[in-house]
């Protein structure tokens, strides 16, 4: 089996964004002006901006068929100007769009994606199919500019590194729960009001652990097991002498929810001989009181006996800001009372 990682060209100035909704379109007057701000911002950095077919629009919750959502995609990715393809956000339902790209085709001209939600539908797919790099990172409607915390900064100063290069990032200091929607504030930025801390389930002592990156949103990735496109124990083997860490985040399932899928990944193999799990904070619903099942409770249940370190509130998902990680990146991460840091190679 190929070991081999392919990390995309580097995204320069003068290199244009393609942006399409492989999920949900933007139809919203308020989201198609914030849309309108970012794009605005984009060519002012001396960015150029392609849109696809299948952008604004959005019926049943995606913004065309799947046939038409995988042919905007690939248009996108075969273009020469583009450098990057960012969509503005997720959604629900990117899954079927999946059996109509070809994967081989795609393989042969590596190209950065980056989101999150359910574009790691598309992501883990990519990484794990052909093993390019993609990165789980703000989604476009996420990148205004001066955005608070650098997520501008550091997410284009990842998409504009070499292959070889070393990334590094550390925990944030807030993050936010309540957002400022956009009808309030056209360019509005994360609303970060909660310290962060990162924890740790049972040994308390600080820990470092290294491996290959895979990962996403648990709400879709989840349902990838068992398929051609989310071949995470195929991806285990081939990286078995780096070791690989599987990192996840939850946008909206309930505590029981969260063990049902964490162990259909487990059974699946998703986590067997890793070197350690990064989940980030949760968005779902969750409970407290004396015999209830909360959050921690839930991830604790399945996978607080693995004999590896397991990390929970990362900065990762639907409760911003977040480190933009790099699935199939070698990385470093570090933890120790409450704060940790990430660095990733490119190699």
């Amino acid at each position: 089996m190929d070991s081999t990682i392919h990390f995309p060209k580097p995204l320069r100035t003068g290199h244009a964004i393609g942006i399409t909704a492989p999920s949900s379109g933007v139809v919203v007057e308020s989201h198609l002006q914030r849309l309108e701000l970012i794009e605005g911002q984009l060519r002012a950095a001396g960015y150029g901006v392609i849109e696809g077919k299948c952008l604004r629009a959005d019926h049943q919750h995606v913004s065309g068929t799947p046939q038409q959502r995988a042919a905007d995609f690939t248009a996108l990715w075969n273009d020469p100007q583009v450098g990057a393809i960012i969509p503005p956000w997720g959604g629900e339902l990117l899954i079927g769009m999946l059996p109509h790209l070809d994967f081989t085709s795609l393989a042969a001209t590596p190209k950065w994606v980056m989101g999150y939600s359910d574009i790691s539908t598309l992501l883990l797919a990519i990484t794990a199919t052909t093993g390019i790099a993609t990165a789980h990172g703000p989604g476009l409607m996420d990148l205004v500019r001066d955005q608070v915390a650098s997520v501008w900064e550091t997410a284009f100063e990842m998409l504009g590194s070499e292959a070889g290069a070393r990334f590094s990032q550390r925990s944030f200091e807030r993050y936010q729960v309540d957002y400022i929607p956009y009808e309030a504030q056209m360019d509005a930025k994360f609303n970060l009001t909660e310290p962060v801390e990162w924890k740790r389930l049972g040994d308390q002592t600080p820990c470092r652990f290294s491996g290959r990156l895979i990962g996403g949103c648990l709400d879709t990735v989840v349902h990838l097991a068992g398929t051609p496109y989310g071949h995470v124990p195929a991806f285990l083997e081939r990286h078995r002498q780096d070791g690989v860490i599987v990192f996840l985040e939850n946008c909206g399932l309930a505590p029981v929810e969260v063990v049902r899928s964490l162990w259909q990944l487990r059974l699946a193999g998703w986590f067997e001989g890793v070197r350690g799990l990064v989940l980030g904070r949760s968005a779902g619903p969750d409970v407290s009181g004396v015999g209830e099942l909360g959050y921690r409770e839930a991830v604790e249940s399945v996978v607080g006996d693995l004999s590896v370190p397991v990390l929970i509130d990362a900065d990762i998902g639907h409760r911003p800001p977040q480190m933009v990680l790099v699935n199939g990146a070698l990385a470093r991460v570090e933890w120790s009372e409450g704060a940790a840091s990430v660095v990733q190679r490119f190699i």
